[in-house]
């Protein structure tokens, strides 16, 4: 069974990468999105402040990764300064999935970033490409925006709309929170949603808010991420692993005791 100790997650800077190394990465990314080798080296280069690279412990391989940025800037109706932790660029290997690389990287990044500004009010942002960013972030958060049970408050609504227009200028609406694109970037085959998908409520609402998401458009998503988070996070994943594991301990013992 696969767990977070198969798996080394190290942050590092573009230019401490081997050419190699990008070369794997290119390759994981070209497999599942209309990008061109050098735009996607380019970005892997130029694109970020730190990437995320997730590694086996067996052989060093590596098996997913993303990029992120930090910024931190004043926004109205926060009496605390904002940093704002955007992540781009993700993509794991299916089979990697399972031993929760995202959350556990999320954590490190929060720890490696926070600790040197503890008072500052922390929130984590990505334009959704899919619904599954959008279903990874919502799960993992007690409070999340856009949200489908409950109205997006005024400060909030601003920060989002601030993140956007800086970030992605006319291409993104500030009505719909929404960024168009110039072409479809992820191939067919990447979480189209299913009609049997949309009876998920979270899954409905992204295909709702952002009904271009077929021709490849983004939804911004925003979430709070602070101690109490971090800690829920934690304790989240834990009780999965240990299900996991109980789960795979009944099968091996069942396996072992049923008559050949």
């Amino acid at each position: 069974m696969l767990n977070k100790k198969m798996l080394h997650i190290q942050i590092t800077e573009a230019k401490d990468l081997h050419p190699q190394e990008e070369a794997q990465m290119v390759d994981l990314y070209l497999a599942h999105h209309h990008i061109s080798r050098e735009a996607c080296l380019k970005r892997i280069q130029e694109g970020f402040d730190r990437l995320v690279i997730f590694r086996t412990h067996k052989n060093g391989r590596i098996v997913g990764y993303n990029g992120y940025k930090v910024r931190t800037f004043r926004a109205p109706g926060f009496l605390r300064p904002i940093m704002a932790v955007y992540l781009g660029q993700l993509f794991i290997e299916k089979a990697y999935r399972g031993s929760h690389p995202v959350q556990w990287s999320t954590l490190k990044i929060f720890l490696k970033h926070k600790l040197f500004r503890p008072w500052y009010k922390t929130v984590i942002w990505a334009d959704a490409l899919t619904y599954k960013p959008y279903l990874l972030i919502a799960k993992n958060s007690h409070s999340f925006y856009p949200n489908p049970e409950k109205p997006t408050p005024p400060a909030y609504h601003m920060l989002i709309n601030y993140l956007g227009m800086t970030h992605y200028g006319e291409s993104y609406n500030p009505a719909s929170g929404t960024v168009t694109k110039q072409r479809k970037l992820l191939k067919d085959h990447v979480a189209p949603i299913r009609p049997r998908l949309l009876k998920n409520p979270l899954i409905r609402f992204y295909a709702e808010k952002n009904p271009g998401h077929s021709k490849g458009n983004g939804m911004l998503v925003l979430t709070d991420y602070d101690w109490l988070v971090m800690a829920n996070v934690v304790i989240k994943v834990a009780k999965m692993n240990m299900r996991r594991r109980r789960k795979a301990w009944k099968n091996t013992f069942y396996r072992s005791t049923s008559p050949a």
